[in-house]
């Protein structure tokens, strides 16, 4: 019988003790340097290892018979369109002006949001959860701006959804509401969302000097102190809250001040860290990303600070996933079902104007108001699914692809140009030194 390597096997670089990773098959073993050179050079040209290499890679069970099937993570075709959660872009506009929002929030036209097709959408996904024999239905409430300034639109879809839900299905089918928020927020409006709302995130960038210096309100004041108490009315009302801390070029040096304050002021078990997204006003010299080199290494003094408080401090592009594999990090190949207040159907929700030159990549249908329906493209529907991991060049040789798989879509493409990336970013290179460090750390590597 003839013989092969394995699936998606790796060599990870670490001065002179190299890592073998197969994401596959769970395997992550420290090899010599030789071992790593005649791998490679097998992958490369067919070289034919050493026999004390393939006696390696056959403990592992890394070598396998010729004739198994590739074992890769793939989408199938499926142009079917039937989601049972909605993401409603409720508004542009924002009564803050942060100085790194990838939206320009706030710089766009502000449409109201169609009441009748917020309730059709609602409606559909209910509709939805409850034929595929579901028990829940999502409604998510996000935007290119602060989505508490229509509230009333918030109110109305989430408490006409949950009465349809009762009356229509009675207790079969739970309408789970989750919403993004600035923060800065009334008192009113901060008590009905604790009452309302399943899963809410706050944007809160960290101490006073840090949160109001990137996040000025619409004058130029300070917004830090109200969204501090709303996060603290929040608290231990809210099932699933979240903090989201964007750490931008100025601040990354602020991280682990940001986590003791995080620690300190919050009873929550773990924060969200995220580095600026580079476009809008993201591309700031001041502001924008941060030094990957620097991420990483006041990342980890902030999470060693969080251990001190028993929590954590969350990457969501480096999440520890090992030995699971993911070929997707987000909805978009889903694909999310996201309405623009003009009727668009976005598979993103950081692209959702008719402007942006990545939207083509992205929409795939809009609301028809005479019929009140969806109208989508199959077509377009089957290929986001197709969409993952796997459709990016720039991933094709990346260890770490099948732990970020690939991260952000909205980042693949130039939102200057439209134009698909072709090179490392910022994200790539912390996702990249986070996941490596993780591997290092399971063999025992220092």
């Amino acid at each position: 019988m003839a013989y092969k390597l394995a699936d998606e096997v790796y060599i990870v670089d670490h001065q002179d003790s190299p890592i073998l990773y197969a994401p596959f098959d769970g395997v992550v073993a420290r090899i010599t340097p030789e071992m790593a050179r005649e791998f490679e050079a097998a992958r490369v040209d067919g070289t034919l290892p050493s026999r004390e290499t393939i006696a390696t890679l056959n403990s592992l069970g890394l070598v396998v018979p010729s004739d198994r099937p590739e074992r890769a993570l793939r989408g199938a075709w499926d142009e079917s369109f039937k989601p049972v959660g909605v993401v409603y872009m409720v508004t542009a506009a924002c009564n803050l002006r942060c100085t790194y929002c990838y939206a320009d929030a706030g710089d766009y036209p502000v449409n109201l949001y169609n009441r009748q097709m917020a309730l059709d959408a609602a409606k559909f996904v209910i509709d939805n959860a409850h034929e595929a024999g579901g028990d829940t239905a999502y409604l998510n409430f996000h935007g290119g701006g602060e989505p508490t300034l229509d509230l009333e639109l918030i109110q109305t879809v989430v408490e006409w959804g949950r009465d349809y839900a009762s009356t229509t299905y009675g207790d079969g089918i739970h309408v789970n509401a989750s919403m993004v928020t600035n923060g800065l927020v009334s008192k009113s409006k901060a008590e009905w969302i604790a009452s309302n709302i399943d899963s809410v995130q706050v944007s809160h960038d960290g101490p006073e000097p840090v949160h109001d210096l990137q996040r000025p309100t619409v004058r130029g004041g300070k917004s830090y102190s109200r969204v501090r108490e709303v996060i603290q009315e929040f608290q231990s009302r809210v099932p699933d809250l979240m903090i989201k801390a964007t750490i931008s070029r100025a601040t990354v040096a602020r991280m682990p001040e940001i986590a003791r304050y995080m620690c300190e002021s919050f009873e929550l078990d773990r924060f969200h860290f995220g580095p600026v997204l580079g476009t809008g006003r993201g591309r700031s010299v001041i502001f924008g990303e941060p030094d990957p080199i620097d991420f990483v290494r006041y990342y980890y003094q902030a999470q060693a600070i969080a251990d001190e408080y028993g929590k954590t401090i969350v990457v969501s592009g480096a999440l520890s996933t090992f030995p699971n594999v993911r070929r997707t990090f987000c909805g978009v190949t889903d694909p999310n079902f996201s309405l623009t207040s003009d009727g668009h159907i976005s598979s993103c929700y950081e692209i959702m104007y008719d402007d942006d030159l990545r939207a083509p990549h992205a929409y795939y249908g809009r609301y028809d108001r005479e019929s009140r329906s969806f109208v989508v493209d199959g077509n377009r529907i089957a290929k986001l699914r197709l969409h993952d991991v796997n459709a990016i060049s720039k991933c094709k040789d990346c260890f770490a692809k099948w732990q970020c798989a690939g991260d952000c879509q909205a980042r693949w493409y130039n939102s200057q140009t439209g134009d698909l990336e072709t090179g490392a970013d910022v994200r790539c290179e912390i996702n990249r030194t986070l996941i490596r460090d993780r591997l290092l750390e399971i063999v025992s590597v220092s």
